[in-house]
């Protein structure tokens, strides 16, 4: 710490040293599909981890909640009466469908089955993007905002970044 420039080193070595250390065993990623339920209940909305459980070690759990209580904002803003609360289960069953598909992607690895073709394709993708990232600072900017849940999937597949992963071999950096 006492490398960077800040005032880092200072700040904590003023700190008292925590007691025990605790962790947090549960990891897994659970998502709940009410927005397929046919008769939702009217007026009960489901929100944050009771339709969306990431593992933490993504950090995503507090963003998309925090997402989510935006998208209620709008709509009700909006006077949506009719159907609201299905409408929303809706709404938020998109919003989670990309930070979903971040953290299940990457967690197959540890699954002993094999994953369907279309994971080990992204995986393979998401995997020359991890290997591009020390050396391209916009890729790294790029998949920063990304996985920071500041800009949408589409930002992965850009034509300088495309071609950047399709034209380079892992060794070309």
């Amino acid at each position: 710490m006492k490398s960077l420039r800040s005032d880092l080193a200072t700040t904590v070595s003023a700190l008292p040293p925590l007691p025990d250390i605790h962790r947090y065993a549960r990891t897994a990623n659970h998502r709940r599909h009410y927005h397929r339920l046919r008769h939702w209940p009217p007026g009960l909305i489901a929100i944050g981890d009771a339709v969306c459980v990431f593992n933490p070690v993504y950090a995503q759990g507090m963003t998309v909640a925090a997402l989510e209580a935006l998208a209620l904002r709008n709509l009700l803003r909006h006077r949506h009466r009719r159907n609201f609360t299905t409408r929303f289960q809706h709404h938020q069953a998109r919003l989670t469908a990309w930070p979903w598909l971040l953290a299940t992607i990457g967690d197959t690895g540890w699954h002993t089955e094999q994953p369907a073709i279309t994971t080990r394709l992204a995986q393979w993708y998401l995997n020359r993007w991890r290997h591009h990232i020390p050396h391209d600072p916009t890729m790294f900017r790029h998949f920063a905002q990304l996985t920071n849940m500041l800009s949408g999937p589409t930002i992965l597949f850009r034509p300088r970044h495309l071609a950047r992963i399709l034209l380079t071999g892992p060794g070309s950096d």
